[in-house]
């Protein structure tokens, strides 16, 4: 039966993982990645297979999450002028959400939930906690510029698992 070994075990790749990414968030100064969302994206590697077709369920599943997420920040930021920014959330919460959800019925979308939720929770992460890229913009603007930060941290944790699995020198023996 064939299965498949590394070369080099895992327990040693990730720590060498971990260095590859750790100076994204030490050394840029202000433009340091949110590497928590990187780790958590590749996590989310592993648990959808550790294979190509995981990667390309994070690629559009993740900015799926992340482009509605920005649409929904952006639709409360738009009805502030008529109620306080919580309430609006709240109203446009049952619309945004409900499409995501509603949008599951697409095969493809249905079997990315998790990338999907991922870029939703991780984009009003970085939205709500101001961990955005020293950039001056407007309100409407600050809700993308939330979304694309999001999409580069969580990409660069879909190529750290990919580099995890890669490094390991995964090769196919009998057994």
């Amino acid at each position: 039966m064939a299965v498949v070994k590394q070369r080099i075990p895992l327990w040693i790749a990730t720590p060498i993982t971990v260095a590859v990414a750790t100076p994204f968030a030490t050394r840029l100064g202000t433009w340091g990645l949110p590497v928590w969302i990187s780790f958590i994206v590749w996590a989310e590697y592993f648990v959808l297979g550790a294979n190509m077709e995981a990667l390309k369920m994070i690629g559009y599943g993740f900015l799926y999450g992340c482009l509605m997420t920005a649409f929904w920040l952006a639709s409360s930021v738009a009805l502030t002028s008529a109620m306080a920014f919580d309430i609006a959330f709240i109203i446009t919460n049952f619309i945004w959400i409900g499409l995501i959800v509603y949008s599951f019925k697409n095969p493809s979308l249905g079997k990315a939930v998790l990338p999907i939720f991922n870029g939703v929770s991780m984009t009003l992460a970085v939205y709500f906690t101001g961990a955005l890229p020293p950039v001056e913009v407007g309100a409407y603007s600050a809700t993308f510029v939330a979304a694309f930060w999001t999409l580069i941290a969580g990409y660069f944790g879909a190529f750290l698992g990919w580099f995890n699995v890669t490094i390991t020198f995964p090769y196919t023996a009998e057994e």
